[in-house]
């Protein structure tokens, strides 16, 4: 449970979240919401006093992220970590005194239950922590000089950490260098991604100094934890801006200029991937080998079913500038802008709404106050939602088990059109129902 802290700090540092509205109505595609912006827009610009990093989530409900507020010369600048456990809708202060500078500090969502915070300073020192989601305590994990540039967990008990000095390996709070890099004469900033413990891609970013800006040209693999590395995929106008691999032999990249290919056979060879866009590709998500999104610049955001053979626009919206993709296990992608948060859900697979086996039944619909869910999906560690027609988030109704039915309050909302979502954490089910 996220604590409540004083009315004062929330009312200085409160988060203005605006009404949900759907953004793409279509059977076609999945629902595209916006949840509005995760800041007060207004306080966040060059000339403003505050600062913010993105939004991370684990899972469909817990999400995370940064923020800084100048105070004065002598006071300095407080640094909050801001929580949701609604999925994005509303955000309260859960942790203050960070020790850390924006510009130097990462968050990450690294699994369905594990938040990483790194708490960077200008001083080259950063300090890496982990949060088990539901609990209110952040353990130290690893310490060092130099910076961190990128952190991922393929499981709940090993993380990877990308720093100055090279790639870092832990495993629960035991951590090793297990490939070095001789800083600061070879300073190297990758992003990493690793599908399991032993199987990862990471790409280089170099400064270009005819251009002034950062580029990557080269993604390399390992097959050994971190151990050796392999060149993988080599671009010579620096196009890779970012990637992403939902197994172990298939990944995608994207970058400048509509650069988009694909691997399925662990980064040995690559194939060009036609999107029919020529705009910069600032972030790749694949739920599974096939169907994944990929965002590009000015708000443009295009899927595929078939493992990037075609490609279909869901949502194009102006304003909107430097898109990165979260996902909320097990059902939710996240859109993540410099502006705002949006996102898909409720998400299925083929945009083909799941159905619901004959053993499964929601009765008596309509109804007045209560339901009685018959499911095989039913258990104790089954969670209920309540979401209105349009997917947004209502509640979680208060239930009890009778034998096998599982008997749910619904009396405390409005007359209505509403869904109830059905989670055991592999499988979802989503049951319409009218309240009287």
């Amino acid at each position: 449970m996220i604590n409540s802290l004083n009315a004062l700090i929330r009312a200085i540092h409160s988060i203005v979240v605006f009404s949900v509205f759907l953004l793409i109505a279509n059977a076609s595609y999945a629902q595209w919401i916006s949840i509005g912006p995760y800041y007060e827009p207004h306080l966040i610009g060059p000339n403003s006093n505050q600062g913010h990093g993105y939004p991370v989530f684990a899972n469909s409900g817990d999400g995370i992220f940064l923020h800084s507020v100048y105070q004065s010369p002598s006071s300095g600048t407080l640094h909050y970590i801001y929580c949701t456990e609604d999925g994005g809708y509303n955000w309260d202060v859960c942790r203050t005194g960070v020790p850390f500078s924006l510009s130097f500090s990462r968050i990450k969502a690294a699994n369905p239950n594990l938040f990483l915070l790194s708490s960077g300073t200008p001083v080259d020192v950063f300090v890496v922590e982990k949060k088990i989601v539901g609990s209110e305590n952040w353990i130290p994990l690893f310490q060092d000089q130099g910076h961190l540039h990128d952190m991922q967990a393929p499981s709940s008990d090993v993380v990877f950490l990308w720093a100055s000095h090279g790639l870092i390996r832990c495993i629960d709070t035991s951590c090793v260098y297990v490939f070095n890099v001789n800083y600061p004469s070879e300073a190297i900033i990758a992003q990493i991604f690793f599908t399991d413990s032993l199987n990862g891609y990471k790409k280089h970013v170099t400064l270009d100094s005819e251009l002034g800006s950062y580029m990557t040209y080269d993604v390399q693999t390992t097959t050994n934890g971190g151990y050796d590395w392999q060149l993988s995929l080599y671009d010579a106008l620096g196009r890779i801006k970012c990637f992403h691999f939902p197994s172990t032999n298939v990944g995608y990249v994207g970058g400048r200029g509509g650069y988009a290919m694909k691997t399925i056979d662990h980064g040995m060879n690559w194939t060009t991937i036609e999107t029919g866009h020529t705009r910069t590709i600032s972030s790749v998500y694949f739920l599974n080998d096939t169907l994944g999104y990929m965002a590009a610049d000015t708000g443009l955001i295009f899927k595929t079913v078939n493992g990037g053979e075609s490609w279909v626009t869901e949502y194009i919206e102006q304003p909107i500038t430097n898109i990165q993709f979260e996902f909320g296990y097990p059902d939710v992608l996240y859109a993540v802008a410099e502006n705002g948060l949006f996102m898909t859900y409720p998400f299925y697979p083929l945009s083909t709404p799941p159905t619901t086996s004959i053993k499964d039944a929601l009765f008596p619909n309509p109804t007045n106050q209560t339901l009685t869910l018959q499911s095989n999906l039913v258990s104790s560690t089954s969670q209920f939602t309540i979401l209105d027609h349009v997917g947004r988030f209502m509640e979680k109704p208060s239930f009890q088990f009778r034998n096998k039915d599982v008997i749910l309050d619904v009396g405390s909302i409005e007359q209505g059109i509403y869904y109830l979502k059905v989670s055991n954490g592999i499988k979802v089910l989503n049951f319409k129902f009218i309240k009287h």
